[in-house]
């Protein structure tokens, strides 16, 4: 259960992460009444405008009709949507660079191949007045991951999808639905492999970042510049009265708007990693910088292969071949959730975004019922099969509460040692001046026990007495002599 993203290798990797399939497995926009059916953790932004206009039986209005053939019109009413989907593709490449950042893989990039949402096509006495386009966030919603072996050579035919249907993936695979000339202008700029066009640019920033070459601040910056750089490209290259131009000129303006915000904010990427620090505390955002790359690498890891798992689990119950997470049986997610303790199922719904209570209620009280019986019939037919996952699945928790442990030890050293330049007795004398309970060099030393790298040294001691877990209560007390904001050291892995 200890492995992480850097013991993965050519030998193991197929037993935790998902070879690539070259299918898009699509999943619609969920109507309001089955929200609580859906299966992905996603922040895809559907119109609901054209949802609404879809799903009418009644014909639509002439001045709702004339309103969208008026294609200039509705680019110019959908800037600000538009805008939002530009800051996003900016914020999930820096998302991934944090996730590829040290990392001993190479990396290249494919079709998407997960789409959590769908365009729609408004039609008024059988002619088309409008259409949108579900335009993926991620300018590389799929990339491949190759290990890289110790002797340098990387082998293609060990690619696999990196982080498949873990949160970031899924978040790297919402949509925004937007009119048609938005996702036409995203496929413009982000081009196809070899066309040196922003894609091909942007994993060659992301393989730069795994070889530790560049940080991911450092990698957000470039690729900004390169961003714009083929925005303007594509006005230049296109004429005057496509569509596209007027879309594309909206990206130019927003991403001159990101590079002014980030020439003026020494803090601006402390809102995606979700942190608080002082704008000009560059040593701080170094030292939690690097512990929260860790700690984001290492859940999503663990993350992807609990979904693996259970993929695994149902298809041996099922007798079916499919890793389409959509196909993973109600009665598996209820039965899931019915045997988890409490934190257990709070990552669980999170998980599967949705809640015990959402699952199994329906408006009608008689469905309600027939649908629990099912689920009973399937928990006594596959009772072993189940009691089997919670096992592992109770290992992955247990190994999720060791990355939130680890994370703060990690910080609270790097805190003492690089931040402060503190030995342990200068800390303890810091800590007794503001609070009058234990603590100590001994203390001191178990907190940070977590930090060392395994041994085959044989102790005396026993574990527990060289290793102490550091609290919330007692990280709060830290993070106050240390005078940084408290919330550095909740990471929040099972809420």
């Amino acid at each position: 259960m200890g492995l992480a993203l850097h013991r993965i290798t050519a030998e193991n990797y197929e037993l935790f992460c998902s070879k690539p399939t070259y299918k898009r497995e699509t999943i619609l926009f969920a109507a309001e009444k089955s929200l609580h059916l859906q299966i992905y953790n996603s922040i895809s932004e559907q119109s609901k405008k054209v949802q609404a206009l879809k799903a009418s039986k009644k014909q639509a209005p002439k001045e709702v009709v004339n309103y969208y053939l008026n294609k200039e019109q509705v680019i110019d009413d959908n800037k600000q949507l538009i805008q939002e989907h530009v800051d996003k593709r900016i914020q999930l490449f820096f998302q991934q660079t944090i996730l590829c950042y040290d990392t001993p893989f190479k990396f290249s990039y494919g079709g998407a191949e997960n789409q959590f949402g769908v365009g729609a096509n408004l039609k008024s006495r059988g002619k088309n007045y409008h259409q949108t386009q579900a335009a993926h966030a991620s300018v590389l919603p799929c990339i491949y991951a190759m290990p890289i072996s110790p002797n340098g050579n990387v082998d293609e035919s060990n690619k696999f999808v990196y982080l498949k249907h873990s949160h970031a993936y899924d978040q790297q695979n919402s949509t925004d639905e937007l009119p048609i000339s938005a996702n036409q202008s995203d496929t413009f700029i982000d081009g196809k492999i070899g066309e040196n066009k922003l894609r091909d640019r942007s994993i060659k920033i992301i393989n730069s970042v795994a070889q530790a070459k560049l940080t991911p601040r450092k990698a957000t910056e470039i690729f900004l510049k390169i961003f714009k750089k083929e925005v303007k490209k594509a006005i230049s290259a296109l004429p005057k009265s496509d569509l596209r131009v007027r879309v594309l000129k909206i990206y130019l303006e927003q991403v001159r708007d990101v590079q002014a915000e980030l020439r003026e904010r020494s803090d601006f990427f402390d809102s995606l990693m979700t942190v608080k620090i002082s704008d000009s505390d560059e040593v701080l955002r170094n030292v939690v910088y690097k512990n929260r790359f860790t700690l984001l690498q290492n859940s999503e890891c663990i993350h992807t292969r609990m979904i693996k798992k259970i993929s695994k689990v149902q298809n041996e119950i099922s007798g079916s071949t499919s890793n389409a997470v959509k196909k993973i049986d109600y009665r598996m997610r209820i039965s899931l959730l019915q045997m988890a303790n409490e934190d257990q199922r709070t990552y669980l719904e999170k998980l599967f975004c949705t809640s015990l209570s959402q699952l199994t209620s329906h408006a009608n009280k008689a469905d309600s019922a027939k649908m629990l019986k099912r689920v009973e019939s399937y928990k006594r037919t596959n009772g072993e099969k189940l009691a089997g996952l919670i096992a592992s699945l109770n290992k992955y928790f247990i190994r999720l509460e060791s990355i939130e442990f680890t994370y703060r030890a990690t910080l609270f050293k790097g805190l003492r040692v690089e931040y402060k330049d503190w030995t342990q007795k200068e800390l303890v004398k810091e800590y007794k001046e503001k609070y009058d309970d234990s603590f100590s060099t001994a203390m001191v030393s178990r907190f940070e026990q977590l930090t060392r790298k395994p041994t085959k040294k044989v102790y005396q001691t026993p574990l527990n007495q060289r290793q102490k877990l550091l609290t919330i209560d007692k990280a709060k007390k830290i993070a106050d002599v240390f005078a940084v904001d408290k919330g550095l050291f909740i990471a929040g892995l099972m809420e």
